[in-house]
């Protein structure tokens, strides 16, 4: 099962910016890809009740996460790069 969660997750971070898949999974699973292998961590003041948006201050990778509480899913809804600190990031953004 891990290959296929890498392989969607990287084809959702990697794919052109102009052409993002939404790619959905497990909670946990999605959090854990995104932790381990893209090093994104949650920038709690964006946290709403539905959405996170995960970033990278070290690589500029960030993506916005849709959370569903009922079948417990997550989806990579928007992603892209150049995220600063301060949460400057709209530069190259993809969105379903």
């Amino acid at each position: 099962m891990k290959p296929a969660i890498l392989a969607a997750v990287t084809f959702a971070l990697a794919a052109p910016m102009a052409s993002a898949e939404v790619v959905c999974m497990d909670s946990d699973e999605m959090e854990a890809a995104l932790i381990d292998w893209y090093q994104l961590q949650p920038v709690d003041w964006t946290e709403t009740e539905k959405s996170v948006i995960w970033a990278s201050n070290r690589s500029g990778i960030w993506a916005t996460v849709s959370y569903d509480d009922r079948s417990h899913r997550a989806c990579v809804v928007e992603q892209g790069e150049n995220w600063t600190e301060d949460g400057g990031a709209v530069l190259s953004a993809s969105r379903e």
